[in-house]
């Protein structure tokens, strides 16, 4: 295993004769074969990768683990420098030499790279979002990915395809850039770097043309006006940034001189603070690639208070600080590591969990042989990616997944699902209340509208005791009477219209009075419009609110529910459609192809929420009105119960019962309480829920999805807190 002042061969073996990149023109990015002298880092991975069909279930375990690091998101995840470094060294032992098949922007500051070696295949996703910018190993981006709507990801694709991934390593000492080498062959040399920043707000992608050391294409340019230090724009040339202050923390000292130079810093940081300095801000400004994450981390191990003041650590508490700063630069330095991921700090230990005392053995040839098969695709696979450490016999289960890629995987796709999901879930709030308050405004003034419209027969009956009267006002001379109104026998005043006789005047107002009539008339059918889309946006809001009370999880179907509702949306005109929603639409239609490729028919099902009955029969339950519309008009069948709450928006509920088969009545009443459960009716306590066979429902033509109409009914009472949804709710609370 080569030290971090050492390069490893296969990274250095054709690098002297690159040109130099840095701002000081003192290395070149994969310089020298001297290991005395080079400045670049190549850390292999020794954690041994998800094995396959034949894992072991150990490993089958650290892929449930995976699993359950994205369901359960902690606190923010800091990718340091000690993560960046592990993430390179497990991708440089996993997937080198690998070729770039494929490379899609699935957003505005995430690509996914697909890897192919001689015995595995995956997906590198390399995001550099300010707060959520990782590299590692991860499933297949969703379907729909909007790669074709992003410049960056297709000038990548047309430079990095088929290319072969020859090096993975850090450029430049305790800094966190990764360089991704790559060559048209592999004993070709170095053509293109990609360099991933992985520096906060700063982070950025760039890809550098070997030769030249021309940006060909960046994930975010920087001129002259953002940065008078740092320039990074296309056609111009790359330098790699300025290293960080502080010491070298591989070069060999002491313990009394590292605690020394700890105490000393500290004591300069609080002079020129004015106030006291904890020994942790010390060590963070005394040595590079030390983050905040990475001395809690050391403090916990230590047993020390992190906000602590140099002088009040004894030399016990030192040794044991300086005990699990050795560990951690053994683990760094040889590559020897235990990934472990503490939930409630939100960081990434490579000693494992708290109490772990030493780092073990890592054979890096164990790495190629349990790598992802290269038809296994799967995301539970790949969340497994690097399956268990090697040494997962020597570990206790809990102490983590043996890969840092499986828990950088896992904690950010459980992130930014969940930040998908709340801003999807803000959009479409937002969405649905602008278009209900337009519609009830619409509404207001088409009621009023019609207000006037049924002014006609009282404009007409003017009319016509001003005409039959019209005499009396040349008689007398004047513009005012009072009349005898027929109906009611009492004395109305009319007054003529200005400049007007009596007849002209009332023939004016027989003209208003079809006008009032033909508005009337065609107001109707806009009021009834108006009022539909109101109750469908209603039931909209219903199925929305159902998914925000009910979520799951951001992996399972309710995120593609959401996106249903999105997809409503857009069709009925109640909202914009995004920038990437007809790639969307395309690679969902590619699912919906490949699904009756296989054949697998109960497979889609599974969109649908899912219950069963006292009986062992299904009840179905879908989440948004283009399920609920597939599930009363495909779904049922004859001898299938049909359920709706009746007066209030809610989700058409199916019983399936076998042909043949009838449903007893603790089924039907099961399936009833479901229908009130998930309505709006579930704040009371006994709702109506029409019931009904799926041949009688009929979908009204132009009808909106979801919206059915009832040939033959019966009501049963459902139960909302009784429903197998709140008893499920109820055992989930804490």
């Amino acid at each position: 295993m080569l030290s971090i002042r050492c390069l490893c061969s296969r990274l250095t073996a054709t690098a002297s004769s690159r040109p130099c990149l840095t701002a000081a023109n003192e290395a070149s990015v994969f310089k020298s074969s001297s290991c005395s002298a080079a400045p670049t880092v190549c850390l292999q991975a020794l954690a041994r990768p998800h094995a396959g069909p034949g894992r072991s279930s150990r490993q089958v375990r650290a892929a449930a683990a995976a699993e359950a690091v994205e369901a359960a998101v902690p606190k923010a995840l800091a990718v340091d420098f000690t993560v960046l470094a592990a993430c390179a060294q497990e991708l440089q032992a996993g997937w080198v030499p690998a070729k770039v098949e494929q490379i899609l922007q699935t957003d505005e500051q995430t690509i996914c790279m697909r890897l192919r070696t001689v015995s595995a295949s995956g997906w590198l996703h390399i995001s550099w979002h300010p707060t959520s910018f990782h590299l590692c190993m991860g499933p297949p981006p969703v379907r729909g990915a909007a790669s074709e709507a992003f410049s960056f990801g297709e000038q990548l694709g047309g430079s990095l395809r088929g290319l072969v991934l020859l090096q993975a390593g850090l450029p430049q000492p305790w800094e966190r850039v990764v360089a991704l080498g790559l060559s048209s062959r592999p004993s070709d040399p170095i053509s293109h770097t990609l360099y991933f920043e992985a520096m906060g707000r700063y982070s950025n992608v760039l890809l550098v043309d070997q030769d030249s050391g021309k940006i060909k294409a960046a994930g975010r340019q920087i001129g002259g006006s953002q940065s008078r230090l740092r320039q990074l724009q296309v056609g111009g040339s790359y330098h790699l940034p300025p290293p960080a202050p502080g010491l070298d923390p591989g070069q060999p000292r002491s313990e009394a001189d590292w605690v020394d130079i700890v105490t000393k810093t500290t004591e300069q940081l609080g002079d020129q603070k004015g106030r006291a300095a904890s020994w942790q801000q010390g060590l963070v400004r005394a040595f590079q690639g030390v983050s905040p994450g990475l001395v809690k981390d050391l403090a916990a191990r230590a047993g020390v208070d992190a906000a602590a003041p140099p002088a009040q650590l004894d030399q016990a508490a030192w040794q044991e600080l300086h005990s699990a700063w050795s560990a951690w630069l053994s683990a760094i330095l040889t590559g020897r590591y235990i990934p472990y991921l503490d939930l409630a700090s939100g960081q990434i230990s490579v000693l494992g969990p708290p109490g772990t005392r030493s780092v073990p053995q890592n054979p890096s040839d164990e790495m190629r042989s349990s790598a992802t098969p290269a038809d296994s695709t799967s995301s539970a696979d790949m969340a497994a990616l690097n399956g268990t450490s090697p040494n997962s016999q020597q570990q206790d289960e809990d102490q983590g997944g043996g890969s840092i890629h499986a828990l950088v995987d896992g904690y950010f796709r459980g992130r930014q699902a969940d930040e998908g999901w709340g801003r999807l879930q803000q959009r479409l709030n937002k969405a649905l209340n602008t278009a209900l308050k337009k519609l009830e405004g619409r509404l207001t003034s088409l009621k009023q509208q019609a207000d006037t419209g049924r002014q006609a027969d009282a404009t007409q009956r003017s009319a016509d005791l001003l005409m039959a009267n019209a005499f009396r006002y040349e008689e007398e001379g004047t513009r005012e009477l009072d009349l005898e109104d027929w109906d009611t026998g009492s004395l109305r005043t009319i007054v003529l219209d200005e400049g007007k006789s009596a007849v002209e005047t009332a023939e004016g107002w027989y003209g208003r009075a079809r006008k009032q009539r033909r508005a009337g008339k065609s107001l109707e059918p806009l009021i009834s419009a108006a009022q539909g889309d109101i109750a469908y946006l209603q039931e909209v809001q219903a199925s929305l609110e159902q998914l925000q009370g009910d979520r799951e999880g951001t992996s399972n179907p309710d995120l593609a529910a959401l996106q249903g509702i999105q997809d409503e949306l857009v069709a009925g005109r109640f909202m914009k459609a995004p920038a990437d929603a007809a790639l969307a639409a395309k690679g969902a239609a590619k699912g919906r192809k490949a699904q009756k490729r296989s054949g697998s028919a109960a497979a889609g099902l599974d969109r649908f929420r899912r219950f069963t009955s006292p009986s062992g029969l299904t009840v179905l339950v879908g989440r948004n009105n283009i399920q609920n519309d597939e599930l009363s008009h495909r779904v049922a069948k004859d001898g299938d119960i049909w359920m709706h709450v009746r007066g209030f928006p809610g989700a058409h509920t199916l019983l399936q019962v076998p042909s043949g088969s009838e449903a007893a009545e603790e089924d039907v009443q099961c399936a009833a309480d479901l229908a009130a459960f998930f309505s709006k009716a579930r704040p009371e306590g006994r709702a109506p829920v029409i019931v009904a066979s799926p041949s009688d429902l009929h979908r009204p033509k132009g009808s909106r999805p979801g919206q059915v109409m009832v040939k033959k009914e019966r009501v049963e009472y459902g139960r909302p807190d009784k429903s197998l949804a709140a008893a499920a709710a109820a055992a989930a609370a804490p």
